[in-house]
């Protein structure tokens, strides 16, 4: 599991130790930096993978190109988008993450974003337990 650029390297590193016959269960993407992945390099054994995806976020709008290209080559996924989202709600929801800072982040820690957390958590939760 990865979130932004933690997803990025989920994905990737996947694929790697898929090449060295290590599978895996299942992978779960958060809003993921997808630039340099290519569906092409996937074995057709992948894990099943699900994508969490912001509405608000153009790095999740921008990994809808990936989505695709997995869907052609094949590949079993999921994908949950939660259209009011941005870009890290479900980090920055977390109690460990609330730090003083002097960043506004208002738009991404609040009650609506902190839902939205909540109810991608249970999503996530409920698809890993159905794999």
């Amino acid at each position: 599991m990865g979130y932004s650029a933690g997803a990025y390297y989920a994905a990737d590193s996947t694929r790697l130790l898929q090449k060295a016959d290590f599978q895996m269960a299942s992978l779960v993407l958060c809003y993921p930096w997808t630039t340099g992945l290519s569906a092409d390099k996937l074995e057709k054994d992948y894990p099943p993978t699900l994508f969490i995806l912001s509405g608000q976020d153009p790095i999740s709008q921008k990994a809808k190109n990936y989505v695709k290209d997995m869907k052609s080559a094949g590949l079993e996924l999921e994908v949950i988008e939660y259209e009011n989202a941005v870009h890290s709600f479900i980090e920055s929801n977390n109690p460990e993450r609330m730090t003083e800072s002097t960043v506004d982040m208002s738009n991404v820690i609040n009650p609506e974003q902190e839902s939205l957390a909540r109810e991608a958590e249970a999503a996530i939760s409920e698809w890993i337990r159905l794999q």
